[in-house]
């Protein structure tokens, strides 16, 4: 559906040049320079791109009168090459030569001559025709090999064949048996016309040079034909092509594939036949009868494809209507087109595609005119109806009727000449013809589908070539002509009468150009300068210059000021800022921009967020995929279809999402949900949309979406699709730039409010219509709710009357849908509706087997209160059966050995708490849980049952003789019975060390019986004071012992401390500094981590020093792992990976231990004053007042209050480690990113409130 058009067209108008040029023999052009080169009858001249004279070589001295048969340039050396009639070969380089040299001499024979030479494209090969033979030469026209032009033998790569598969081999039937009598018209010679044909052969080559195809005038049955045959670069003979019929002189060979193309006219009719390599012709197209074509007076030249094989070129030559022109066909699904026809002001001395660029083909006149045309390919489209060219007969598809696979169309429109240019807008099209005729049409849907009907004809001035037509409003179009110079022409047709204008006038070449509606002229020139014209002015525009030179695919944004250009390098540009890379298409609409990329993803974008999004945006946004090789045709204006071409030419419509939310945004904005519902369930769009979009909005207009979509089914697909996740972040965040996930009770919400306003319908009808929605949202909501939605259900069946019961089949079939048949039979049965659960194992098409018995075994049982138990236990809700059997008073024993199988002790207390026989289960309860050693709960349900002796059992097992005490004078409980008990708690006490307890219990059982043992738990407790407070008049002696020993014990353990104070902090100072010395040796690359970290694989990760190991796979999460480094942390073992953890653990426990001393000291100073061991005292005290100063400056130097890396504790690559396990070094002076505070690194304190110093000690 593509069209042909020119993009650019460069000639040379200037009347000096195209005389002195005038009858040149031939033409070629440099390819990289753009350089031209001319040969005349003496010279050869050599023009720039501008059409200047740059060099002028001659040539005739050497050979005077000969006749130029191919003239190139060799572009691999910058060498001018061309062969004369005679079999001369000369060449020259450009620039250094002032004459053409002869090389060689390829002909030896005097009575041959040289007929056709060409070069193979890679330059390495020269293939010369003589009057006989052919001849191949080598880059230093050096003979490969030589052959006659027309042997009779059989090509290497002919098929070998004895007739299967022919005509002849195939079921005819009696009519066809005839036919096969007669003689085959498409391969009886056809006597060559001396007058239409020159005889000469033609020669093309294959693009890679691997075979060239050669067409030679041979005799075959007393006729002269042309044949076609084809050999390989060494000159071997590959094959012979099938004879054709009226075959003529033109051979093209296509770049791409093994296809060879002539022409042949046969019985008034001129097509163009295809051949593959092995000689078999595959298939034909007839030409177009326009101008014609057909005609025995018209002769086609020239056949080539250009080097991408996208277009094909055939010149023809009407000698008796001095008519000269060029096609240009394109094929799509195997349908070939006439696309552009290229009217010559005159007979072309040469044509030749151009090798580097595919879309640009040279012309030479006659005249001396050289023109240079530039195509591409576009898609020529307004209001959804898309025009395909061809001819005179143009295919007409209207996508708004449907989506008609090329080659077929909705219909066609026939106009006088060619059509060569489309340009569509306003609901109108703009056709240019061939003989520069405008037709304006519009579309007419009263004639048919796709009916074009032309509104307006015009004549336009033919004193140029016209190209780039623009509509510009209803009344006028624009293009740019090109004449003596470029120019922009406007045409007004408002009056009915076509009026002319110039816009703007160049010398330089123009490609594209737009009028705004503000009547600005933007135009772009050939060298990607942009320009503005206002008022005759030229000014600036906000494009400076295109970043690939020029480019025709542009786009004016009226409603943003803004230009989009796709360039050569495939980069999709707004105002020149590169909105995305590797684009292959786009398109543009109303509101959004859409493109493919090279990787084939279908991307949109806003056209109002254009100017603010950056390429890293836009490249992000997810894209759908489409075929390789798909193109965008166009896009619906403000709706959702897109259509794309694929590769064999077929169409594919598609409804982008982008476009999709854009439109339901709109519709959710306006709270048209039936729509919306309707669209989204078409075009398969999460039905969460409707919530996630405007969450509040929603919830208040819920009662407007039931009342607007009003269909239960919808409702129901929006209820059961409900999701918590946001799709507005999740799926359809490219839709909704910078929303962020909430948390959102979503379901809750739209469940209870959808549930709400349908269970409170009036209109009892349409209440059973929508019911089902309710059920949903119950079931949605939470499984928890299902025996809440059936109650809800029987409920409302009953109140239908009669037809309740067909109803309630209808909402369980529903509610069978979404929760499985034996979860709802076991859930209808906690309703204790039997027939409910009777409806829904019907349903279910269960086997009676399987239910009957256990619902008749449920009704055999009485009361109901007792029937509800036996449920509650089938479906093994214990504490729902508990409440039932509880309201049974005749069995109360069966509730308590419920309560114990079940252990339903907890609940129980609520279910009995105003029942009669409370006090049973309460004692029950305190009974179990006294079982658990649970004493202390125990005991508060004993004291709400009023039972004082299982209290005092609590007590004695809680070891709280206070209480017990308290408790034991209450019910007068005699000294023999407490003895037990307290020894019992005596015993435990001692086990547990709570010595000052243990001696409040034996003062319980007697201080003199049990003295020594109070005395004992003193000692032990370093309750120094108390002991001498009681005992000294008795155990004066033991007491002084006693103390003086452990005053010996604190002075060696204050001297340990001190010592190995001094020891770990030494050492740690150590560690830290050789830690701090191997971190800056890794940092500079000294030494290798590999050695000292035990590490294997690195890999720089940033700018700064970065590297990683196979210790980055070691995990410290795992149980296993930690315990292995909680013991390393714990060995002092030095030079151990955990040394400095050890160390600062061994230095906080000494820490511990000395603020505990302090304690102790309270008492054991006034007790060593009172034991007369003063100086002792003193000494102690200042011995500890010291280490405690000491240590407390100690810690200010092991736990900095400034940390450096050195300071953290741990093997350097276990701080490094990140949270992805990879071993990161920081840079010099940093800490890493993350740190973990392990117990080391907090500092101890020592407390300094504790008041235990004498001032008489100081």
């Amino acid at each position: 559906m593509k069209n042909l058009k020119l993009s650019l067209v460069q000639q040379c108008v200037d009347a000096p040049v195209c005389s002195t040029i005038k009858d040149a023999h031939s033409y070629c052009v440099d390819p990289e320079s753009s350089s031209h080169f001319v040969i005349l009858d003496e010279l050869v001249l050599g023009f720039n791109r501008n059409y200047e004279k740059i060099h002028e070589i001659s040539w005739s001295a050497q050979c005077p009168d000969e006749k130029v048969v191919a003239f190139d340039f060799l572009s691999d050396e910058t060498v001018l090459c061309a062969v004369l009639k005679s079999g001369v070969v000369l060449t020259a380089r450009p620039g250094e030569d002032e004459y053409m040299m002869e090389v060689a001499q390829c002909v030896v024979d005097l009575d041959s001559c040289v007929t056709a030479a060409q070069w193979s494209p890679d330059f390495s090969t020269l293939c010369i025709t003589t009057t006989s033979n052919i001849i191949f030469l080598s880059r230093d026209f050096d003979v490969i090999t030589q052959d006659e032009l027309n042997p009779s033998r059989q090509g290497s790569a002919e098929l070998m064949t004895v007739g299967w598969g022919s005509r002849e081999t195939q079921f005819q039937g009696k009519v066809g048996r005839k036919g096969l009598q007669a003689p085959d018209a498409e391969s009886i010679p056809v006597q060559l016309d001396p007058t239409k044909d020159d005889f000469a052969p033609s020669i093309s080559w294959q693009s890679g040079g691997e075979y060239v195809a050669v067409n030679s005038v041979d005799a075959v049955e007393d006729k002269h034909v042309r044949v076609i045959r084809i050999w390989n670069r060494e000159g071997e003979l590959i094959s012979r092509c099938v004879p054709l019929a009226g075959m003529e002189s033109c051979l093209a060979t296509r770049p791409v594939g093994n296809l060879i193309a002539t022409a042949r006219r046969l019985n008034d009719k001129r097509s163009v036949c295809f051949y593959e390599k092995n000689g078999q012709r595959r298939y034909q197209f007839d030409l177009p009868r326009s101008r014609e074509r057909h005609s025995a007076d018209v002769k086609i030249e020239y056949l080539a494809w250009n080097a991408d094989a996208s277009i094909l070129a055939a010149y023809f030559v009407s000698e008796s209507a001095k008519q000269f022109w060029i096609d240009f066909y394109v094929v799509s699904n195997y349908k070939w087109d006439l696309k552009f026809v290229h009217q010559c002001s005159g007979p072309l001395t040469n044509i030749f595609w151009n090798t580097e660029k595919a879309e640009k083909i040279h012309l030479l006149s006659s005249s001396g005119e050289v023109v240079c045309l530039s195509f591409e390919t576009a898609y020529d489209y307004e209001d959804l109806v898309v025009i395909a060219v061809d001819g005179c007969e143009s295919r007409v598809t209207d996508f708004n009727k449907g989506t008609v696979p090329p080659p077929m169309s909705h219909s066609t429109f026939s106009t006088e000449s060619e059509i060569v240019e489309i340009a569509g807008g306003f609901g109108l099209h703009a056709v240019l013809l061939a003989d520069s005729t405008l037709l304006i049409c519009k579309k007419n849907s009263t004639e048919g589908v796709g009916k074009l009907a032309i509104i307006s004809k015009f004549s336009l001035p033919k004193n140029g070539l016209y190209y780039n037509l623009q509509l510009n409003s209803e009344n006028s179009v624009s293009a740019i002509s090109c004449d003596d110079c470029y120019t922009v022409l406007k045409f007004d047709f408002s009056s009915g009468e076509l009026k002319e204008k110039v816009l703007y006038d160049s010398n330089t070449p123009l490609v594209w150009h737009k009028i705004t509606e503000s009547s600005q002229l933007i135009v772009q020139e050939s060298d990607g300068e942009w320009i503005q014209i206002t008022e005759g002015r030229r000014e600036s525009f906000i494009l400076k210059r295109s970043r690939s030179g020029w480019s025709r695919k542009c786009i004016w944004v009226e409603s943003g000021k803004g230009l989009i250009e796709l360039n050569r390098d495939h980069e999709l540009t707004w105002n020149g800022n590169v909105l995305a890379a590797n684009v292959g298409s786009f398109s543009v609409g109303t509101n959004f921009l859409l493109f493919i990329t090279l990787e084939y993803q279908i991307k949109a974008v806003e056209l109002s967020c254009l100017a603010s999004l950056e390429p890293h945006r836009i490249a992000s946004i997810s894209g759908r995929a489409v075929e390789r090789g798909a193109t965008l045709v166009c896009h619906e204006k403000g709706g959702t279809r897109v259509w794309m071409q694929m590769p064999r030419g077929n169409l594919e419509l598609i409804h982008h999402r982008t476009l999709l939310i854009h439109k339901l945004k709109k519709l959710l904005d306006a709270h048209d949900y039936a729509t919306a519902t309707a669209e989204m369930r078409r075009q398969r769009v999460d039905m969460n949309l409707l919530y996630d979009h405007a969450p509040s909005d929603f919830l208040e207009h819920v009662e407007d979406y039931i009342n607007a979509v009003d269909d239960a089914d919808f409702i129901n697909i929006f209820v059961l699709n409900l999701q918590h996740e946001d799709c507005t972040v999740t799926v359809y965040a490219d839709s909704y730039p910078g929303r962020k996930a909430k948390n959102d009770i979503k379901l809750l919400r739209v469940c209870q409010k959808l549930r709400q306003i349908i269970l409170n319908i009036q209109d009892v009808e349409r209440k059973h219509k929508l019911f089902t929605v309710a059920l949903s949202c119950f079931v949605q909501e939470s499984h928890g709710l299902i025996v809440e939605a059936l109650t809800e259900l029987r409920n409302t069946a009953l109140a239908a009357g009669d037809s309740g019961l067909e109803l309630q089949k209808k909402w369980l079939l529903h509610m069978s849908y979404m929760v499985d048949a034996k979860l709802l039979f076991q859930h209808a049965l906690a309703t204790y509706d039997l027939g409910i659960a009777l409806l829904i194992a019907e349903n279910s098409e269960w086997d009676p087997k399987e239910y009957l018995p256990l619902l008749n075994g449920f009704r055999a049982y009485k009361p109901a209160a007792y029937m509800k138990y036996q449920i509650d236990l089938h479906l093994q809700s214990f504490e729902s059966a508990l409440k039932h059997l509880a309201t049974i008073e005749d069995r109360f024993e069966e509730c308590l050995g419920f309560i114990k199988q079940h252990s339903l002790y907890q609940q129980s207390l609520l279910i009995f708490k105003e029942h009669a026989k409370w006090r049973d289960v309460y004692l029950l309860y305190a009974d179990y849980l006294v079982s658990r050693r649970l004493h202390k709960d125990a005991m508060l349900l004993y004291s709400k049952c009023e039972a004082p002796e299982k209290i005092l059992e609590c007590y004695v097992n809680l070891n709280d003789y206070k209480s017990f005490t308290k408790l034991a004078d209450k019910m007068n409980l005699a000294m023999a019975e407490r003895v037990p008990k307290l020894l019992k708690m005596a015993s435990a006490l001692e086990k547990t060390s709570s010595w000052v307890d243990l001696a409040a219990v034996y003062r319980c059982l007697g201080t003199e019986k049990y003295s020594k043992n109070i005395l004992e738990s003193l000692f032990k407790g370093f309750q120094w004071t108390v002991a001498l407070q009681e005992f000294r008049d008795t155990h004066e002696k033991e007491i002084f012992e006693a103390v003086e020993n452990r005053a010996h014990s604190v002075e060696a353990s204050v001297t340990i401390w001190r010592q190995s104070l001094d020891q770990h902090s030494r050492r740690l100072k150590e560690v830290v500094a050789n830690k701090k010395e191997l971190f800056g040796e890794w940092l500079t690359g000294e030494r290798d981590v590999d050695n000292d970290a035990q590490s294997e694989v690195f890999s720089e990760a940033s700018s700064i020093i970065s590297k990683s190991s196979k210790l980055s796979r070691m995990s410290t999460a795992s149980a296993r792992r930690r315990k292995q480094i909680d013991r390393k942390k714990r060995s002092l073992k030095q030079g151990g990976q955990y040394e400095d953890c050890a160390l600062l653990a061994a230095i906080k426990d000494i820490y511990s231990a000395i603020d505990d001393q302090q304690d102790e000291m309270c008492q054991l100073l006034p007790a060593l004053v009172e034991c007369t061991c003063l100086d002792y005292a003193i000494y102690l005290q200042k011995e500890l007042t010291f280490l405690i100063d000491n240590a407390t400056r100690l810690a200010q130097t092991i736990w900095p209050s400034y940390i450096s890396f050195e300071n953290l504790p741990g093997p350097i690559h276990e701080i490094c480690r990140g949270e992805d396990g990879v071993i990161r070094l920081p840079p010099d002076g940093f800490l890493p990113q993350r740190m973990v505070i392990e117990p080391e690194l907090v500092r101890p304190v020592i407390r300094q409130n504790i008041d235990w110093k004498l001032d008489i000690l100081k």
